[in-house]
Protein backbone atom coordinates (compact mmCIF):
# COMPACT_ATOMS: atom_id res chain seq x y z
CA UNK A 1 0.00 0.00 0.00
CA UNK A 2 1.45 3.40 -0.94
CA UNK A 3 1.75 6.04 1.35
CA UNK A 4 -0.24 8.25 -0.09
CA UNK A 5 -3.36 5.74 0.17
CA UNK A 6 -2.74 5.35 3.44
CA UNK A 7 -3.00 8.84 4.11
CA UNK A 8 -6.09 8.64 2.16
CA UNK A 9 -7.85 5.67 4.14
CA UNK A 10 -6.66 7.16 7.53
CA UNK A 11 -8.78 10.27 6.72
CA UNK A 12 -11.55 9.11 5.85
CA UNK A 13 -11.40 6.75 9.05
CA UNK A 14 -10.61 10.08 11.20
CA UNK A 15 -13.23 11.84 8.95
CA UNK A 16 -16.24 9.27 9.43
CA UNK A 17 -15.02 8.93 13.42
CA UNK A 18 -15.21 12.86 13.86
CA UNK A 19 -19.16 12.99 12.61
CA UNK A 20 -19.95 10.06 14.56
CA UNK A 21 -18.34 11.62 17.74
CA UNK A 22 -19.29 14.80 17.09
CA UNK A 23 -23.50 13.83 16.48
CA UNK A 24 -22.88 11.85 19.72
CA UNK A 25 -20.81 15.37 21.82
CA UNK A 26 -23.65 17.00 20.19
CA UNK A 27 -26.85 14.70 21.40
CA UNK A 28 -25.16 15.35 24.80
CA UNK A 29 -24.52 19.32 24.88
CA UNK A 30 -28.30 19.66 23.49
CA UNK A 31 -29.90 17.49 25.88
CA UNK A 32 -31.97 14.93 23.61
CA UNK A 33 -34.37 12.61 24.83
CA UNK A 34 -32.82 10.04 24.13
CA UNK A 35 -29.35 10.72 25.06
CA UNK A 36 -31.06 12.04 28.30
CA UNK A 37 -32.46 8.70 28.94
CA UNK A 38 -29.65 6.48 28.91
CA UNK A 39 -27.79 9.24 31.43
CA UNK A 40 -30.45 8.44 33.76
CA UNK A 41 -29.84 4.77 33.09
CA UNK A 42 -25.86 5.45 33.45
CA UNK A 43 -26.60 7.59 36.57
CA UNK A 44 -24.20 10.78 34.76
CA UNK A 45 -26.91 12.63 34.29
CA UNK A 46 -25.19 15.69 35.57
CA UNK A 47 -22.28 14.89 33.73
CA UNK A 48 -23.95 15.17 30.33
CA UNK A 49 -22.60 18.59 29.00
CA UNK A 50 -19.03 17.97 30.80
CA UNK A 51 -18.59 14.60 28.92
CA UNK A 52 -19.94 16.00 25.75
CA UNK A 53 -16.88 18.68 25.95
CA UNK A 54 -14.63 15.90 26.63
CA UNK A 55 -15.76 13.92 23.95
CA UNK A 56 -15.02 17.03 21.33
CA UNK A 57 -12.00 17.98 22.62
CA UNK A 58 -10.65 14.32 22.22
CA UNK A 59 -12.05 14.51 18.78
CA UNK A 60 -9.97 17.84 17.97
CA UNK A 61 -7.17 16.40 19.52
CA UNK A 62 -7.38 13.03 17.19
CA UNK A 63 -7.88 15.09 14.02
CA UNK A 64 -4.88 17.20 14.16
CA UNK A 65 -1.93 15.95 13.14
CA UNK A 66 0.18 17.33 15.88
CA UNK A 67 -1.87 15.93 18.83
CA UNK A 68 -2.91 13.15 16.92
CA UNK A 69 -1.69 10.76 18.96
CA UNK A 70 -2.55 12.35 22.61
CA UNK A 71 -5.95 12.14 20.74
CA UNK A 72 -5.74 8.51 19.82
CA UNK A 73 -4.85 7.80 23.52
CA UNK A 74 -8.14 9.52 24.90
CA UNK A 75 -10.73 8.76 23.05
CA UNK A 76 -9.53 4.99 23.73
CA UNK A 77 -9.93 6.09 27.58
CA UNK A 78 -12.99 7.79 26.78
CA UNK A 79 -14.28 4.70 24.68
CA UNK A 80 -13.01 2.80 27.49
CA UNK A 81 -15.67 4.57 29.49
CA UNK A 82 -18.32 4.15 27.70
CA UNK A 83 -18.06 0.34 27.42
CA UNK A 84 -17.89 0.23 31.62
CA UNK A 85 -20.94 2.53 31.71
CA UNK A 86 -22.76 -0.22 28.89
CA UNK A 87 -21.87 -2.64 30.83
CA UNK A 88 -22.68 -1.75 33.81
CA UNK A 89 -26.63 -1.55 32.63
CA UNK A 90 -26.24 -4.74 30.09
CA UNK A 91 -25.95 -3.20 27.42
CA UNK A 92 -23.93 -4.71 23.95
CA UNK A 93 -20.55 -2.65 24.02
CA UNK A 94 -19.77 -4.65 20.75
CA UNK A 95 -20.01 -1.04 19.07
CA UNK A 96 -17.79 1.17 21.51
CA UNK A 97 -15.21 -1.92 21.24
CA UNK A 98 -15.21 -1.66 17.36
CA UNK A 99 -15.01 2.18 17.62
CA UNK A 100 -11.76 2.27 19.36
CA UNK A 101 -10.38 -0.47 17.17
CA UNK A 102 -10.97 2.01 14.23
CA UNK A 103 -9.59 5.33 15.84
CA UNK A 104 -6.73 2.88 16.57
CA UNK A 105 -6.75 1.82 12.51
CA UNK A 106 -6.74 5.36 11.34
CA UNK A 107 -4.14 6.35 13.63
CA UNK A 108 -1.77 3.39 12.60
CA UNK A 109 -1.76 4.17 8.80
CA UNK A 110 -0.64 7.28 9.33
CA UNK A 111 1.89 6.47 12.45
CA UNK A 112 2.87 3.15 12.70
CA UNK A 113 5.51 4.34 15.36
CA UNK A 114 2.64 5.06 18.09
CA UNK A 115 2.70 0.94 18.69
CA UNK A 116 6.14 0.52 18.05
CA UNK A 117 6.18 2.71 21.28
CA UNK A 118 4.24 0.39 23.41
CA UNK A 119 7.41 -2.10 23.33
CA UNK A 120 10.11 -0.14 24.65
Amino acid sequence: MTEKTKIIISWSIKGLLAILFAFSAFGKLSGTEQVSTMFEAFRLTEYKTMIGILELTCTMLYLIPRTSSLGTLLLSSYMGGAIVAHMTVGDSFIFQGFIILFVWIGQYLVQPSLIDSFKK
